[in-house]
């Protein structure tokens, strides 16, 4: 993992959730948040966009997109600067069991991999917020896309050469709804 800095997206506004801070949403006893920094322990950079909070580990720092709610790819592109590894891995809090998916990208992408960014998919659907690129083709992409504020991850991605990763659809539960929260416990049990 020594070449990998992860970029954790904690800042989304929950509409869908009521409002709740997804972050902070808990499953077998762990936050969101909690859980997904315990599985990346042995990452040497953890950049967290969104809200600051009491971190004992000294691996983790803290910014915020521009402006603040401005999207995915604001947040990217606020922690961009950070990023001290050749390969930046981009995970949302709200796909709890994705850390394991995002760690195996890493690995192929350091082996072997000539793609500039692996995608994570279930075999229908790409899910963008877990994804690994070389940092010199996201920092490229951002300038070329030009405006990150309220852009999309698909648009950011049509900058860079990517290939995808299919992994089984548990791994990749993005809890959006009250739903998804009982579809991720079932899963965790």
């Amino acid at each position: 993992m020594s070449a990998l800095s992860v970029v954790l997206l904690t800042g989304g506004k929950g509409t869908r959730m009521g409002g709740v801070s997804k972050a902070e949403l808990t499953l077998n006893g762990y936050t969101f948040r909690n859980r997904i920094l315990l599985a990346l322990i042995s990452v040497p950079q953890i950049i967290v966009v969104g809200p600051t909070f009491t971190a004992e580990n000294p691996k983790i720092s803290f910014t915020r997109e521009q402006p603040i709610g401005g999207g995915p790819v604001a947040a990217i592109s606020a922690a961009i600067p950070l990023v001290g590894h050749e390969f930046v891995g981009i995970l949302s809090v709200d796909a709890p069991f994705a850390v394991s998916p995002l760690l195996e990208m890493y690995r192929v992408m350091e082996q072997d991999s000539i793609d500039e960014a692996l995608v994570a998919t279930d075999g229908n659907h790409e899910s963008y917020l877990v994804s690994v690129y070389r940092r010199d083709a996201l920092i490229r992409a951002l300038s070329q896309l030009g405006k990150a504020e309220n852009a999309s991850m698909k648009s950011l991605l049509s900058h860079i050469e990517y290939g995808s990763v299919q992994f089984p659809r548990h791994q990749l539960i993005d809890v959006n709804t009250p739903e998804d929260l009982k579809r991720a416990e079932k899963e965790s049990t």
